[in-house]
């Protein structure tokens, strides 16, 4: 090649490594040298270029192996332009080499290489990382991590990586019926986006960036924890490269505790140590991980989200879609999310009340059995939030809730039902209740000699508080109905659960009941 003044330049360049006094002045002597060459790099060799100094920081000779780490930096650096079709091979380079180079410095100027290529090219590098196979290796979650620390590349990379889920969520959004795709595997790339975010904030040096997008992140990841609850994990990929090949075995883990983890670091990013311990303590994200108790887990979450002040408008608004979504884990988590947030007044004070209570209506009717529990409780969590509300909604709210205690698919929406009664009942009068008084009454007795002894339970508590509620214009009906329970009662004080014994056995709490006895 002609180099023209460059040859020149390269022959003081070498005569400075070898009169080089110290280690640092070889190296600055390298550095420029590696300078020089990039400017007449050919973009054609940039994969076995780099293949070879990799090779080279394998070197016995620790000034080589140094140098050689120098040489890679600079050449991406100084030909990034050049690198971009070339970044899964170089990864595929790095990543091969992590197993065997563990020195200290060496392996960070791997990890600084891989750095300096996402500052140039980071869709790439995240993409290509992402390909990684599940579970995570320690040399991957290394790589991520020192993304993470990269004070003017962390956040990128976390935006980056939310945009992958919410891709994938729109995409299914698309889906008409939840047969049209498989539920039972979790999709590759968003479960490994998840991941990565767990690892990128694990090591972050601020948590100012996580607090700021926290309303946009925060859906984001509950609505990825609802995505994989129940799923397995991903088929190991078949790839044509050597990329990641350490791992072919069958694939293990539970993608839903992949996904708690990451939503359950950014919240400790943001920065409240007592809201994580609560949430520790509380074991919300081992309800949560579990598909049979995820909807309880969401209402812890929400619970003390709302202590904490971290619900947003914007949150709320992102979750409210996910009430027709075709998907059922979706409307479970959502109708879950807006039962808890029916008990806190910021739903009446941001004028959302009206619209939840109708998605609440709507959901009340969903095939879905827990969708339909929680919709009742949002219902009946309005005597907390807006109590001031429960007379005017009265007969939206008894005549849903009524109609829930008539579901012959669900004793737990049964019973949701009457929790919900119970509290909305102590809001109102007798004259409250009107045309539905009878049909309350004579549902609420069907459940006393049910096997379930929560139904029968809460049976005698509603119907004591009803006893409560009664007056004069429907004084005879309800000592009827009292008549006709009394062998009930009197055989339930020797019930098989004490809590039921102790129920239909206080019958000094209602003055009615005692009276018709006489």
């Amino acid at each position: 090649m002609n180099l023209g003044s460059a040859e020149e330049e390269l022959r003081c360049l070498r005569e400075e490594l070898t009169a080089a006094p110290d280690p640092e002045a070889l190296f600055q002597a390298s550095s420029k040298m590696a300078r020089v060459v990039s400017e007449y790099f050919s973009p054609e060799q940039a994969t076995d270029f780099i293949a070879a100094t990799v090779e080279g920081m394998l070197s016995a000779s620790p000034t080589c192996a140094t140098a050689a780490g120098l040489w890679m930096k600079v050449i991406l650096k100084e030909c990034e332009d050049a690198m971009l079709d070339k970044v899964p091979a170089i990864l595929d380079i790095i990543y091969s080499h992590m197993a065997t180079i563990q020195e200290g410095i060496l392996r960070q100027s791997l990890l600084e290489a891989v750095s300096i290529l996402a500052h140039h090219h980071l869709e790439a590098v995240i993409s290509s990382l992402l390909s990684n196979h599940l579970p995570m290796d320690s040399d991957t979650t290394e790589l991520w991590r020192s993304l993470g620390r990269d004070p003017l590349l962390a956040t990128q990379v976390l935006q980056v990586l939310i945009e992958k889920i919410k891709t994938s969520t729109r995409q299914e959004g698309s889906v008409t019926s939840e047969t049209e795709t498989d539920r039972h595997l979790a999709a590759a790339e968003p479960l490994s986006a998840t991941c990565a975010i767990f690892e990128v904030v694990s090591a972050l040096q601020s948590s100012k960036a996580v607090q700021e997008l926290l309303p946009e992140w925060f859906p984001v990841l509950l609505q990825q924890v609802s995505r994989t609850s129940g799923q397995k994990m991903p088929l190991p990929r078949i790839r044509s490269r050597s990329l990641f090949q350490k791992d072919q075995q069958h694939t293990e883990g539970n993608p839903c505790r992949f996904s708690v983890q990451a939503l359950e670091s950014v919240l400790f990013n943001v920065g409240n140590e007592r809201l994580v311990r609560v949430l520790r303590l509380q074991k919300t994200w081992i309800l949560l991980e579990n598909p049979q108790t995820h909807h309880e887990g969401v209402c812890l979450l929400v619970r003390v989200l709302l202590r904490s002040g971290l619900v947003t408008p914007e949150i709320i608004q992102s979750v409210l879609p996910w009430m027709n979504s075709p998907m059922e884990n979706f409307r479970v988590t959502g109708t879950a999310f807006l039962a808890q947030l029916m008990s806190d007044p910021m739903l009446r004070e941001k004028k959302l009340l009206k619209s939840v209570l109708r998605i609440l209506e709507e959901r009340s009717q969903d095939r879905n059995s827990i969708v339909r529990q929680m919709a009742v409780r949002g219902l009946g969590n309005i005597v907390d939030g807006a109590p001031v509300k429960v007379k005017k909604y009265k007969k939206f709210l008894l005549d849903i809730l009524i109609g829930a205690l008539h579901d012959i698919f669900s004793s737990e929406v049964i019973g949701e039902s009457m929790k919900a009664l119970a509290k909305v009942l102590k809001e109102l009068k007798e004259k409250d209740i009107g045309s539905s008084f009878k049909d309350l009454a004579q549902q609420i007795r069907t459940y006393f000699d049910d096997e379930d002894d929560a139904l029968r339970s809460v049976a005698f508590v509603l119907f004591g508080i009803l006893a409560q509620l009664t007056k004069k214009k429907r004084k005879a009906y309800f000592a009827e109905q009292v008549r006709k329970s009394w062998v009930t009662l009197l055989l339930h004080l020797q019930d098989p659960s004490p809590k039921v014994s102790m129920m239909s056995s206080h019958t000094d709490e209602f003055p009615l009941i005692e009276h018709s006895t006489r």
